[in-house]
């Protein structure tokens, strides 16, 4: 995949992730248990080498363990949390990256490492800790959530189950998660944190201090959409030497857009047997996404990382609802074994 398809899968999978979000509450006052959606800011190593021997090449040290920090603010709601990445070859044509040890550290402001925090956390910690393992290829390419399957069906239920949701709306938000539309956009969603963290970078071409700029058309689903992109090497990052500053920024808004989300949900609800939105009930939908790394050139492993997404979408009946979401992440490797 080349280095402008990576930024558009990510403007495809936030696109697709607000479509089921939408068809589902549409149809069903219960909302359905969003994806868990760990995005964090890295911190890599410093080292000697030139930068100019930068090719942006994916070049972790396998097997490896990283700890992240990440900082989100979704809707309003702020949260801190630290895991771990435990990150190894799997067999010759995959690496997996798994997530382990979710620790919430604030909650908008209050420490979340009391007992009696933690305890009113104790559904969030379960949610947490059911993110599937990542599948990249040696070359470090998203191929896909690994095991989604197993844990959907927890997810959905503690989710639901918190919510105060019937048995019958749990098990109809389960059917409607495991179609195939639905399906293949949480396999797109689980791309996103990857993506800012390495997948975005991958042979970035943009020379130090310049940007790129280009409407690309990108097919989501059938549906094509076009996107603006920006890519941008901001060059050295003063405070990490060895390292540099990039970012990409996708914007996404107009009729073509709108038509093509309709289409999206429309395909969802029919798979999941449901009524379908008024043709004329979605007015417009808008989003633009931005994602920001620090990273050392030469091996893409990141110190820093960012994630924006502003997003609205407006109906009739609604009229025009906002959401804004980022995520910081910071990134700290573990030093290799001895005699590595």
């Amino acid at each position: 995949m080349r280095p402008i398809l990576r930024a558009f899968v990510r403007v495809g999978s936030s696109l697709g992730v607000c479509a089921l979000a939408v068809a589902l509450a549409a149809q069903d006052p219960t909302p359905s248990p969003p994806p868990p959606d760990p995005t964090p800011p890295v911190t890599a190593p410093t080292t000697a080498a030139p930068i100019a021997a930068a090719d942006f090449l994916f070049r972790w040290p396998l097997p490896c363990t990283v700890v992240v920090e990440k900082a989100g603010d979704k809707r309003g709601k702020k949260a801190t949390l630290r895991y771990r990445l435990e990150v190894a070859a799997d067999g010759a044509e995959a690496v997996r990256v798994r997530h382990r040890d979710f620790t919430f550290l604030t909650v908008d402001g209050v420490d979340a490492t009391t007992p009696a925090m933690q305890r009113q956390l104790a559904t969030a910690q379960v949610l947490a800790h059911a993110v599937p393992d990542l599948l990249v290829s040696p070359q470090g390419d998203y191929l896909r959530i690994d095991g989604i399957d197993g844990v959907l069906e927890n997810v959905a239920t503690l989710a639901g189950e918190s919510r105060g949701a019937s048995r019958a709306q749990i098990e109809q938000t389960i059917a409607a998660m495991r179609t195939p539309p639905a399906q293949e956009m949480m396999q797109q969603a689980g791309s996103g944190d990857w993506l800012a963290w390495v997948g975005a970078w991958l042979e970035f071409a943009v020379p130090a201090g310049e940007q790129r700029e280009s409407e690309e058309e990108l097919d989501v689903f059938g549906e094509p959409v076009v996107a603006k992109v920006t890519r941008r090497h901001h060059g050295p990052d003063p405070a990490h030497p060895g390292h540099v500053r990039l970012s990409i920024t996708s914007t996404f808004r107009g009729e073509a857009g709108t038509a093509a989300l309709a289409k999206i949900m429309a395909r969802m609800a029919s798979a999941a047997g449901r009524k379908p939105m008024p043709p004329d009930e979605l007015v417009g939908v808008e989003m633009t996404t931005a994602i920001e790394v620090v990273t050392d050139p030469r091996t893409l492993q990141p110190r820093s990382a960012k994630r924006r997404k502003d997003f609205a979408v407006t109906t009739r009946s609604a009229g025009r609802v906002p959401q804004h979401e980022t995520a910081e992440f910071t990134f700290t490797f573990a030093p290799p074994p001895a005699g590595k």
